[in-house]
């Protein structure tokens, strides 16, 4: 059974695949978030606080850290800042904010926008929505859209993404995702499939496993702490 409420949440997790790398990352909320019945995974998301963090992915030859905050009003709105050093083949950093509103319990909008001071000019910006309802019989639904403009050089790239999620149970997901990305020659487009098991062991300790299957079959292991 996990604790009714926490503020602190440290993870690590290992990236399987085409990609293989740790994913180290620490986040403390500024007032305690709710547990409740709701999915594990989503409490941060359903019992929106201010917070920062920060993370490390690393393998064998590169690494990416980040640095971020969000301030959430008691109204609904919230604004975020991220700095992101990316030493992939050579340093690089990111800049992102973002902003928006929660206009109803589990009902989000959001603005973002985000720049990489590159050889060439490198900037994205979009907006996207996410919400969840509960339901009877399993813990309940989710649902994503996003469309993503990043501008490259002279280029553009239009990215939109749809997904919907079913919470069998408070551990235990599945999700179908559709990608579609405008080209500057052509399209491409693909089906995401995917599942994961959150196994809360013990009051403040869990452990996670995710498979999807895009071009590939993908997974991704973890512990977690929050307390």
């Amino acid at each position: 059974m996990a604790q009714d409420r926490f503020q602190h949440e440290a993870s690590m997790a290992l990236n399987l695949g085409d990609s293989e790398f740790v994913d180290l990352a620490y986040s403390y909320s500024f007032s305690p978030v709710a547990v409740g019945d709701a999915p594990y995974w989503l409490n941060r998301f359903l019992d929106p606080a201010s917070f920062v963090n920060v993370g490390l992915l690393f393998d064998s030859d590169d690494n990416v850290a980040l640095f971020g905050g969000r301030y959430q009003a008691e109204s609904g709105w919230f604004v975020g800042v991220e700095y992101v050093r990316l030493d992939v083949g050579g340093s690089v950093n990111q800049f992102q904010l973002d902003g928006g509103y929660f206009f109803a319990p589990g009902q989000r909008v959001r603005l973002h926008y985000s720049e990489r001071d590159t050889d060439f000019d490198l900037s994205s910006y979009g907006l996207d929505y996410r919400g969840y309802w509960g339901l009877d019989g399993i813990s309940g639904i989710g649902f994503d859209a996003a469309w993503t403009r990043t501008d490259v050089a002279n280029f553009e790239l239009d990215q939109y993404t749809l997904s919907a999620t079913a919470y069998l149970t408070q551990s235990w997901f599945a999700g179908l995702a559709y990608a579609y990305a405008d080209l500057p020659v052509g399209s491409d487009d693909e089906v995401i499939v995917s599942t994961g098991y959150w196994w809360q062991f013990g009051r403040n300790l869990s452990a996670q496993a995710v498979v999807y299957h895009d071009d590939s079959l993908n997974g991704r292991i973890g512990l977690t702490a929050r307390f």
